[in-house]
C-alpha cells in the first residue's frame, strides 16, 4: 500500500487524525526538537490503540502506532531518528508505541539498548489488569480480522465463542509477568508511569495523569473506537468454566470475574 493510500484509508476512518497526521509531516521539515519525547511500552490487546487514539485528539501531541513492528530490512536508528526527529512549533510531546517483542523481524536490535541509553524518553508502561480478556480480544480479532471498531464501521462481523487451552493461557501469563518486570527493569532510569486500561478508560483523572506526565494541558479525549468485545467472558469463551477452575488457586484468580 502507497503512502497516499495508507492516507487515504486513514481518513475515513478518522478524518480529523488524518488531516493532522497530515499538516505534520508537511510542517515538520522545518520543525524542531523541543518537546517531550515519549513511548508506550506495551503488548498486543492492552488498549493501546485506544490510548493513542484519545493521545493524538489533543492538539499539542502526536502518537504513532507500531513503528518498530517489523524492520523489512530498514536500519533501526533510521526508523527512530524519523520517529523522534523534527516536529512542528505546536507539537509538545512526541511519540510511538513499541510492544515488548518488537521488531518481529530480528530477534536481535539495537533499538533497545538506543531507547534505555535516550533517557531524556518517558516511558508510558501501558498495561492490562485482566490479560485473560486480552487474549480473548486477540483470539476473536484474529477470527475475524477485525482489529479495530470504529463508529463508522456499519457491517460488524458476528461473535464467535473462542476455544483457549489452559497450557496458552498459563503460558500468555507467565510470559507477560516477566515483560512486565523487564521492562520496568530495563527503564528504570527514565521517567516512567505505570498505567492500565481498565482505569484510564473508566476515569478521566487517570487519563490527565497521563497528559500531567507528558507535560500539555488536560484537554478531554475523544476517539472514533468503539469496544469491540461487549459480551461476557462466558458468552466468548467456550470453555470459560474449565479455565475458571483451573486458576481458582492461583494469583491469576481474579481475572475470572464474570
Amino acid at each position: 500500500m502507497s503512502k497516499f493510500s495508507d492516507l487515504l484509508y486513514a481518513s475515513r476512518k478518522d478524518p480529523k487524525k488524518a488531516l493532522k497526521v497530515a499538516s505534520i509531516k508537511a510542517l515538520s521539515v522545518a520543525g524542531n526538537k523541543d518537546y517531550e519525547k515519549f513511548i508506550i511500552l506495551t503488548k498486543a490487546r492492552s488498549g493501546s490503540n485506544l490510548l493513542v487514539s484519545f493521545l493524538n485528539s489533543h492538539p499539542n501531541v502526536y502518537c504513532e502506532g507500531e513503528v518498530f513492528w517489523k524492520l523489512e530490512g530498514r536500519p533501526y536508528e533510521q526508523i527512530l531518528e524519523k520517529s523522534l526527529g523534527k516536529q512542528p512549533w505546536y507539537v509538545k510531546a512526541k511519540g510511538f508505541k513499541i510492544f515488548y517483542f518488537h521488531p518481529l523481524d530480528a530477534e536481535e536490535c539495537g533499538v533497545w539498548n538506543d531507547l534505555e541509553a535516550m533517557k531524556d524518553v518517558k516511558v508510558i508502561h501501558l498495561q492490562r489488569k485482566n490479560i485473560l480478556k486480552s487474549l480473548i480480544s486477540m483470539k476473536i480479532a484474529l477470527q475475524s480480522e477485525e482489529w479495530m471498531s470504529t463508529h463508522n464501521n456499519k457491517n460488524k462481523p458476528p461473535r464467535k465463542a473462542v476455544h483457549i487451552p489452559e497450557t496458552e493461557l498459563r503460558d500468555l501469563l507467565e510470559k507477560t509477568d516477566d515483560r512486565i518486570e523487564k521492562g520496568n527493569e530495563l527503564f528504570k532510569d527514565h521517567q516512567m508511569i505505570n498505567v492500565f486500561y481498565e482505569d484510564f478508560v473508566s476515569d478521566t483523572e487517570e487519563y490527565f495523569r497521563i497528559l500531567d506526565f507528558l507535560g500539555v494541558k488536560r484537554i478531554a479525549p475523544r476517539t472514533v473506537l468503539e469496544r469491540q468485545n461487549p459480551e461476557s467472558m462466558y458468552q466468548l469463551v467456550e470453555n470459560y468454566a474449565e479455565l475458571k477452575s483451573a486458576f481458582a488457586d492461583t494469583k491469576w484468580a481474579h481475572m475470572f470475574v464474570d
